[in-house]
């Protein structure tokens, strides 16, 4: 292969970017609008419980739900004599319940953390309420079909859904199908399905991926495709590498008395690389951290599904005493059991390393925007530090 044949396919395919989808203006979308696209609560959990309780006037059968259960759920036998779809009861995101005692408890996902023990705890409450183990269905619905953490799940089974699989988005358009006499449902369900596709990056027309597709099978460009694929790969652990590099300068820079680093630090491209590629044995996150204490740091961290945050590193189960003294100082934000305080930056556009968006592959490729970014970061981090010290957190020297 000549240099000249990769730069042809990618004029060819940049120049269909150009015809289908440069400049395409994005359609008004009523989720957006009311709703942070990734607010898993108040949008998703809130639309889709509402879809699945849904049936038409006159009929006895929730369609939406059957079709749900067994093509994207996996759940089989599933009774609809009382059913009942939930939502945020027994803090379950969506349950489905029966007279039956079966019970699909389906905890909806975007890029929050998992909680300890979470999912656990749910098949507990169930079990604690009547409903047999054999009976209960733990389904981890997540835009990119990532597993739950072994901490929340336990020994449980558990099955994942993905929003971007092929049954789920086929399940909303059959849903859209069947509200053909009702126009306003119509239509809301068609701009949950576009939302969908922007979150995990499915949303091409269906013209341009058919020509690139064609593009792709065209003489030996198959084989190119393979390549460059490889190489996208590699430029985006090449990208994460330069992030926390920048990060970790920009931090030394601005932070006069920044502790040492701790020993869990690592953002080399090695460690980068298991991140994104990594399996079930590699470490789910990454980042910098700087101990103020023996059992706590000041830190950044990406995590596989998740994206980038900043904070305070502290174990619940190892110092419970130190994560209490430090959540109670540090109101507000997040909380979960590693970090006693946390947040992420103000920005919209924040990159996951699994899952890269357009816009996340914009923001890190753009040296102007790169250095936004680990600028907001920076400064969030400092000012963090700065009310660690103000809240007496960091033991005297020599203590």
């Amino acid at each position: 292969m000549l240099i000249k044949d990769y730069r042809l396919l990618l004029s060819k395919a940049g120049k269909l970017y150009e015809r289908h989808e440069a400049g395409r203006p994005a359609p008004f979308n009523v989720f957006t609008v009311l709703r942070t696209e990734s607010d898993e609560v108040n949008l998703h959990s809130r639309f889709l419980a509402a879809l699945l309780d849904y049936r038409k006037p006159g009929e006895e059968e929730r369609t939406n739900l059957k079709e749900f259960l067994l093509a994207v759920a996996n759940v089989e036998d599933f009774d609809q004599a009382g059913v009942a779809v939930s939502r945020e009861r027994h803090n379950i995101d969506i349950l489905v319940t029966n007279a039956r005692r079966q019970a699909v408890v389906i905890e909806n996902k975007i890029w929050a953390k998992d909680r300890s023990k979470q999912l656990q705890r749910y098949h507990e409450e169930m079990t604690s309420r009547g409903f047999g183990g054999n009976d209960i269905h733990l389904r981890y619905l997540t835009p990119d079909d990532r597993d739950p953490s072994r901490d929340s799940v336990g020994d449980l089974k558990c099955e994942n859904i993905a929003y971007r699989d092929r049954s789920f988005q086929e399940w909303l358009r059959n849903c859209q199908s069947r509200a053909y006499d009702e126009p306003a449902l119509r239509e809301v369900i068609g701009q949950y399905l576009a939302l969908v596709q922007k979150l995990t990056g499915t949303d091409f027309s269906e013209a341009y991926m058919n020509e690139l597709r064609d593009l792709c099978i065209e003489g030996d460009n198959l084989v190119l495709v393979r390549d460059l694929k490889h190489a996208m790969d590699e430029a985006w652990i090449h990208l994460i590498h330069v992030l926390f590099s920048e990060i970790d300068k920009l931090l030394r820079d601005q932070i006069m008395d920044l502790p040492e680093k701790h020993s869990a630090s690592d953002t080399s491209k090695k460690r980068v690389a298991e991140l994104v590629n990594g399996g079930r044995g590699n470490r789910g996150w990454m980042g910098l951290y700087f101990g103020f204490r023996d059992e706590a740091q000041l830190g950044i961290e990406m995590s596989r599904w998740d994206r980038v945050w900043y904070g305070v590193r502290c174990s619940r189960r190892q110092t419970p005493d130190a994560y209490e003294r430090i959540k109670q100082k540090l109101q507000g934000h997040g909380k979960d059991d590693w970090w006693p305080w946390w947040a992420y930056p103000s920005g919209s556009v924040n990159p996951s390393p699994k899952a890269p968006e357009k816009e996340h592959l914009r923001l890190l490729a753009d040296d102007s925007r790169r250095e936004a970014f680990v600028r907001e970061l920076v400064e969030g981090t400092a000012r963090t530090w700065e009310e660690i010290k103000n809240k007496g957190l960091v033991p005297p020297k020599g203590q």
